[in-house]
């Protein structure tokens, strides 16, 4: 009988042990199998989340769509951050966009804006094919403010920017994508390049500059400045006109010209001018209203020509563009200050 009590005592502590440590294993399983507890938010976070998205249509048209690796909404100020963020810029007619990126930026409610205090890159032009096409617009600057209803883009930082066929930098700038219209404020300072290698670069400076892409022109006003090789333009308000990224209109206000080069000075000045360029960059033509003055230097002589107004021929077949033939219409005046050679008596002025 002993012996038959501590076999019966045995095999219950055996029972017990099995079914303790079979539910250990269960509960271990359990524990492995639940959802981590996520970390508590901090006392000023509302809200958070990854890859965040907001989209505002108009109908079936998109107007603007936001994307954010990492989303706080956060409660004093209300506002929300995000962190590597994407914001598309739809154009009319939903199709091509102007893509925004940034590493952080801050979406405040009360105002509907979007503000990134650090860099900043926008592209416009874009369109959801794989290869775009060239005639792009970048810009990177920093401190900007997003019009999260309009899609208006504004900074009073300093910015860079590359068209098609240039670059350049500006101080401030602003942006609707409705409108296409580019403005940057001031400082303007932008390098164009022309295509093939007649083409010669060509400066462009100005006190501010206004890019409307749907009219293919470039304004510059207060104060404008061009340069090209040994030509020189300073004038007031220009308007500069493109086609496929190519210069091929200036028109100057109070504009003054020069044209420098060893063995020959061209200087010319107008209260409007026009300055035609061809395929490759290269001046073919000017033309001078109200006032014109057009004065020729060379080693034989000084040349004045004032009229109302002057139109000038050019060749630019080795990329520089030489003066071929002057033509003036109206009230001209003919000035002619030869230079003397030799010992001989020195030729006398002429006045017609």
């Amino acid at each position: 009988m002993r012996r038959t009590r501590w076999v019966l005592l045995a095999s219950i502590l055996i029972l017990v042990a099995a079914v303790a440590g079979i539910y250990r294993a269960q509960k271990d399983a359990q524990d492995k199998a639940a959802p981590v507890r996520p970390a508590s938010l901090p006392d000023n976070v509302s809200v958070s989340a990854q890859d965040w998205r907001w989209s505002k249509n108009d109908g079936e048209r998109p107007i603007v769509e936001v994307r954010a690796r990492n989303f706080e909404q956060k409660n004093d100020p209300p506002r929300v951050d995000l962190e590597k963020v994407e914001l598309k810029l739809f154009h009319k007619d939903g199709k091509a966009f102007d893509l925004v990126k940034s590493a952080q930026a801050e979406l405040r409610m009360e105002d509907s804006t979007l503000y990134s205090a650090g860099d900043v890159e926008i592209t416009m032009g874009l369109t959801e094919q794989p290869n775009p096409a060239n005639r792009l617009v970048r810009i990177q600057t920093s401190g900007v403010t997003f019009e999260t209803q309009s899609g208006k883009a504004t900074t009073d930082q300093d910015a860079s920017f590359a068209f098609e066929n240039s670059e350049g930098t500006a101080h401030g700038a602003e942006y609707d994508p409705a409108t296409r219209d580019l403005h940057l404020r001031s400082a303007v300072k932008l390098n164009w390049r022309g295509k093939g290698p007649a083409s010669k670069p060509m400066t462009v400076e100005a006190a501010e500059l206004n890019y409307r892409e749907n009219e293919d022109k470039v304004y510059l006003k207060t104060w404008s400045r061009l340069q090209r090789g040994t030509m020189t333009l300073n004038a007031a308000d220009s308007i500069v006109t493109l086609d496929k990224g190519e210069i091929r209109l200036v028109e100057a206000a109070q504009a003054k010209g020069e044209d420098r080069a060893p063995g020959r000075q061209l200087l010319y000045a107008a209260a409007q001018l026009w300055l035609h360029f061809g395929a490759k960059g290269v001046m073919e033509s000017i033309e001078g209203k109200q006032g014109a003055r057009l004065e020729t230097i060379a080693d034989s002589g000084r040349t004045v020509v004032t009229s109302q107004s002057v139109d000038l021929a050019f060749e630019g077949g080795t990329g520089d563009s030489i003066l071929q033939k002057a033509t003036a219409t109206g009230k001209t005046v003919v000035e002619s200050y030869p230079i003397g050679r030799g010992a001989g008596e020195p030729p006398s002025d002429r006045v017609l």
